[in-house]
């Protein structure tokens, strides 16, 4: 199933669902996005819209967005973040369209959702305080039973390196993701990166680039560049250039 996110939306195209596999979700409803606090669904043409989140929590402003289609279209993912008066958690749930339940614990922040082609584990950004820093990482969960590994962990220095948007290769072995730094100059500048999902130490693929989509075939990456000093044109070939490395 191919899938397109423009804007707050994510989109999935038709496709039959598996057998024994949750059929909740109406089939025709191809759009995901997130509007009014909550999750709604509708066609491609803009009809049929439903809500499908209705979030609520006493003493707080609660809001669902980020939704990400499962590979075989029958659930989704998304992040449900509660704010209080001095306090701001996010945590990220899966629905079936009757059910829902939180697929990570509550942390400071949750962003870049991403499923794994399989469809058994996503990979996201997560933001945690430390006391007197904050960290972010790239973090893999499984859906159904819940154990994460962080596979890459940032402590956001003097230059508020942070790293985020991870994106699976499409055989599920390696993710992609970009790491943001301040320059000299205090403009933002990114790095693209690859991890093996299994655990290993992360390759530098080109500097100067970020938000990578995987070719078919997993042997190349696209993304935005400019200004590529080191590491793998051939990475890049097919990347779009820029006038800017935020």
């Amino acid at each position: 199933m191919t899938r397109l996110v423009a804007a707050a939306a994510a989109v999935a195209a038709t496709a039959a669902t598996p057998s024994g596999a949750a059929a909740a979700l109406p089939a025709s409803l191809d759009i995901a996005y997130s509007f009014d606090s909550g999750i709604h669904l509708m066609r491609p043409d803009g009809s049929g819209v439903v809500r499908l989140t209705s979030p609520s929590s006493a003493g707080f402003d609660v809001d669902d967005s980020q939704p990400a289609w499962s590979p075989d279209g029958s659930r989704l993912v998304f992040v449900r973040t509660a704010e209080g008066w001095e306090t701001s958690e996010s945590s990220i749930y899966i629905t079936d369209g009757v059910d829902e339940r939180p697929v990570t614990p509550p942390t400071d922040g949750v962003l870049d959702v991403a499923w794994a082609p399989d469809g058994r584990q996503i990979a996201f950004a997560r933001v945690r305080d430390e006391g007197e820093s904050y960290r972010t990482e790239i973090v893999v969960a499984s859906i159904d039973d819940g154990p994460e590994r962080v596979l890459v962990s940032q402590r956001v220095d003097d230059r508020l390196a942070i790293v985020s948007q991870p994106a699976w290769s499409p055989d599920g072995t390696r993710i992609a993701y970009t790491r943001a730094r301040l320059d000299r100059e205090y403009d933002f500048r990114t790095s693209l990166f690859s991890v093996d999902v299994a655990g290993a130490r992360p390759q530098l693929i080109a500097r100067g680039a970020g938000d990578a989509t995987w070719a078919p075939d997993g042997t190349r990456l696209a993304a935005p560049a400019c200004a590529i000093a080191t590491g793998s044109r051939a990475a890049l070939t097919n990347a779009a250039t820029t006038a800017s490395c935020m």
